[in-house]
């Protein structure tokens, strides 16, 4: 925050109260322009970026499981594919 000694005070209220409402309204509108750059922006990024890698992480997982059962399914079809007790025999 900026603090400002009472002289520096004086000037700034003497200066705004011999300013028109639209002037005043205009740097209260940029304050709070200011503000939500400053201050807003950074933590709504923050939020983004977290869902962001939950969603990342989650897919990733996701992925990994499914990964695995198309192992277990191909192993287990290789299984059956070798074992010559499950292969039909042709009989000529």
């Amino acid at each position: 925050m900026v603090f400002f000694d009472d002289l520096t005070k004086k000037k700034i209220l003497d200066w705004l109260a011999s300013q028109g409402i639209s002037t005043i309204l205009l740097i209260c509108i940029l304050g709070f322009i200011g503000y939500g750059v400053v201050v807003l922006v950074p933590s709504h990024i923050t939020q983004i970026q977290k869902g962001y890698e939950v969603n990342a992480e989650t897919l990733s997982n996701s992925l990994n499981k499914i990964a695995e059962s198309h192992d277990k399914d191909r192993e287990m079809f290789m299984r059956i594919l070798t074992d010559k007790s499950m292969r039909a025999t042709a009989t000529p």
